[in-house]
Formats: structure tokens, sequence, C-alpha cells
């Protein structure tokens, strides 16, 4: 706190059995425990986000056959006024644990270290200490695990029934301390210490367990209390690991969705919310996957809630997809004949976006309406195209440009198709009865029959729709259009 240290002597202890393996107190004064041994040196990194961890590990100096490996992990963010410390405990020994169980110790000397006082918080699981006499800054430490705290405040001195730690601090007292066997929920004024254990339970041999705990500083109680509520969510968050996606309203007009997923199922609940907080659906039990009902495009938050009283409120957005449709072209001609093969282009829309055009002959252009002049025969596919930021419509039709009218003899220019619709048969009647060739395509521009004699043309294997017919006759081609519908 403002560069003076708070605390005398503070450390980590691992209990099975009445044993315990730590580096706080001796049995006899002075002098300090040494059961662990290091086995991989300090190391820090940081992360993109500006937190900082602190990583160790340590070997317990138990028989072989109960060795366990601590890893420590201490993780501080930016802007928090708590310290994460993660423990995770691994049995490399040969037989099981029994009631293990594992926890923190201080010895603080706060201001005045004579006028202390602790005491345990049940509702945030921390155990705090203070200066009586002038209480500007609070010190916890608080389980983060979902375990039954086992708390213990001292009087060093041993007032008030508590245990001494001025003849010393025994296996047996740190054991009954740390398993919960002895809890004591408040100090008297005086030096004092705080123990917060948890029970672990069994760890297999080759298994692991990890219990975690956070260091917490701040200038009043109720900061103290709203760095622990931080703590607990972020650890709540951490373990489980939420994703979530929302898709946004599709371009044809299909609503949007909200889906969540968790490592940890069944580890909390959600409900969904409007922006004025209020309920749009029951709170459900995550339990792994979880899709919303359809959504309209707008703002909305996800609640986050766990067991112990911690939520959170997770904005999300559904997109206004803006949809763009084409509903027709225009077009000034469908059959235009060389050296004047001009075609005014006109798309119907709905919606807002940039209109592109694609004229079947290399050339492409953005506007509505536009024109366009082809220069060769043929069948050409026109291709529209209306996009914006989210959405694309497309549309085709056809042209047919055909040679010049004047190399063409009179019966070509006067060439009429009987009937126009047809049904299942159609004749050229204008053409004398002699050998040409024709050729009928459908709006793909696909060649789907062919002839080579005027009379009657049977077309009943040709589906309902529009037709182009080309027709070579005595040097001259001319194309024309027409329906069949039945």
């Amino acid at each position: 706190q403002n560069g003076s240290s708070q605390i005398y002597s503070a450390g980590f202890l691992l209990g099975s059995s009445g044993k315990v393996a730590d580096n706080v107190y001796a049995s006899t004064l002075p002098g300090y425990d040494d059961d662990f041994t290091r086995e991989m040196a300090v190391s820090k990194s940081n992360d993109a986000d500006g937190s900082q961890h602190i990583r160790s590990a340590y070997l317990t100096d138990s028989a072989g056959s109960q060795q366990i490996l601590i890893h420590q992990k201490a993780s501080a963010q930016p802007n928090e006024n708590y310290v994460e410390m993660t423990y995770t405990l691994v049995n490399q020994g040969t037989s099981a644990t029994t009631s293990m169980s594992a926890g923190i110790f201080a010895d603080w000397d706060i201001t005045n270290n004579g006028q202390n006082r602790c005491i345990y918080d049940t509702t945030y699981k921390m155990i705090y200490a203070f200066d009586e006499s002038n209480p500007t800054v609070y010190f916890g430490v608080k389980l983060l695990n979902n375990q039954t705290a086992n708390p213990y405040c001292f009087n060093n001195n041993g007032a008030g029934g508590s245990i001494s730690l001025y003849d010393g601090f025994t296996d047996a007292e740190k054991f009954a301390a740390l398993s919960g066997s002895l809890t004591r929920n408040t100090s008297t004024t005086g030096e004092i210490s705080a123990l917060l254990g948890a029970t672990v339970g069994v760890i297999q041999p080759g298994d692991s367990v990890q219990i975690s705990f956070a260091i917490l500083g701040a200038n009043s109680l109720i900061a103290l209390q709203e760095s622990a509520w931080d703590a607990q969510l972020n650890f709540n968050l951490n373990n489980l690991q939420l994703s979530l996606t929302s898709v946004d309203e599709t371009c044809s007009g299909g609503l949007g969705s909200m889906s969540v997923s968790s490592a940890i199922p069944g580890f909390a609940q959600l409900q969904l919310l409007d922006t004025n907080e209020i309920a749009l659906s029951p709170p459900v039990l995550l339990a792994g996957n979880y899709n919303s009902e359809p959504l309209n495009p707008g703002n909305y938050l996800l609640e986050v809630s766990f067991d112990d009283g911690t939520y959170t409120q997770v904005p999300f957005e559904i997109q206004n997809a803006d949809p763009v449709s084409i509903l027709s072209i225009d077009l000034s001609s469908e059959l235009v004949v060389l050296p004047n093969a001009t075609v005014d282009f006109l798309a119907n829309l709905a919606g807002n976006g940039t209109v592109t055009w694609s004229f079947g002959d290399g050339t492409e252009v953005e506007g509505n309406p536009v024109t366009h002049t082809y220069t060769a025969e043929g069948i050409y596919e026109i291709s529209c195209t209306i996009s914006n930021s989210t959405c694309t419509d497309s549309y085709t039709a056809f042209v047919e440009v055909g040679n010049a009218v004047g190399s063409e003899n009179e019966s070509m220019v006067n060439l009429q198709i009987y009937p126009n619709p047809a049904t299942n048969f159609i004749a050229l009647p204008s053409l004398p009865s002699t050998i040409l060739n024709g050729k009928i395509y459908n709006m793909a521009g696909e060649l789907v029959f062919a002839f080579s004699e005027v009379g009657a043309i049977n077309i009943e294997n040709l589906a309902n729709g529009v037709y182009f017919l080309n027709v070579d006759y005595d040097g001259s081609t001319r194309c024309y259009k027409f329906v069949i519908a039945r």
C-alpha cells in the first residue's frame, strides 16, 4: 500500500491426514517450516490486454508415495485491486490423497499492527483485515472455487480463545484451521493473522485438481467487497469459457438469432433481456449450447448468472440485413438488328444498392438505367446485380442480335410465325415450301430444336415459355420471338 508492506508473513499450506506442508511459522519460534522444494524457476509473462502472470512450481517434501507437485500461478489484470492465485495440485505419488485441504495464511501488519482486526465475510467467502483505529485500507483473501471455505481469525497472542502463534504454530494447529475442524470468524483487536482454507478431497495418483484464491486490497470495505465480486465473476467467466455468436437478419427477410456455447455444462444460467433489462425469455441452465428464438434486428442483453450470486450482462446486436431485390428488367427490345443494335435497360428494384450490368459481350457498367450497343450478332445473356454492404440479388435476361435487314429478301422481311402463342405446332406461312435452316433457342440461349424444311414444325416436346427462332433462308438471317402456352 503506497510502497509500504502491510503484511509480515504469508504462505500457502497443504494438508492431508493431519500432516501439513508449508513455509509459514514453525512449531518452535523463531523459525519457519521449509516443506517445499523448487521444481521450476519463477517466470513472468504478459498478455496483450495487459494482464501479468507469474508462474513457479514446488514439490512437497513428503514421502514418495504422497508427493504433491504444486504449480503456482499469480495473475493480475489491469485496473483490478486483486491478484488471482491458482494452485494446480498434481499427485505424483503412488497412493491417493485423503482429506486434503489447501489454503493461504497471512500475518497482517496494517498501519498500527497492534490495532488490527480480522473478520470473515460469509457472503463473499473472504477473510479480511484492517486497522480498527484507522480503517482506511483493507486487505483480504477470498476463496474462488465452489467449495466450503474454512476461515480462522487469529489473535496472535491467543486472546479470546484463539490459537496462539507466539509459542509456535504446530502442524496439528495448522491442520485443524486449514481443514475446518477449528474455525473462528472474527478476532478481537490486536496483532492478528488470518487463514482461509478449503477442502480439496481425494486426488488419485497421476490426477490433479485446482484451487484458486484472490488476494485483495482496497481503501474501504465496500471497495474490497466490490473487488471480491469482480474476482469471483472473472473467475467464473474464465472457467465457463463462454462463446457468444449472433446471426444477423438474412437478406431474404429471415430473422436473426443468438447462440452460446460453454466448456462446462450446467455452470451458469442465461436469460435474454432487452436494453431496458426487461426479460424476453425465462432463465435457462446452460447445458453446453443454447440457441435463442428468432430475433428481430436490434440491441439485446444476455445475462449470465452463477449460483454464487455473481452475474454479468453481455450486449449484442442483431443487425438489419438491408435486403435488396431486382423485381424485373425492362428492355427496349429483346431483338435488335445490326448495325444499330442498341438496347435500353432498366432494373425495377426493391431496396438500395449499387447496380451493375454485364451485357454478355465482355462489357460491364454501373448505373440504372443504362444503354448498350452491340456490334456482333448472337444471343447475349444479360446479368444485372444489385448489392450493398450486406445483401446481393441478381437477375438474368437475353438479347438477340441479328444481321442487317438490308440483305434479306422480301419473304424474310415479311416472315410471320403462326400461331403465336403456340401449343404443339408452328408454321412459317410467308415462306415458300423449300429448303431452309431453322434453329430454336430457349431464354438461356440453349439450342433446343433445329429443322430444315418449311411446313408444320412439331414443338410438342418443348416446355411452355419464351423462345427465339433463327431462320437462314436464301443468304439472309432473321431472329423472331414466339411463345409456347398450353
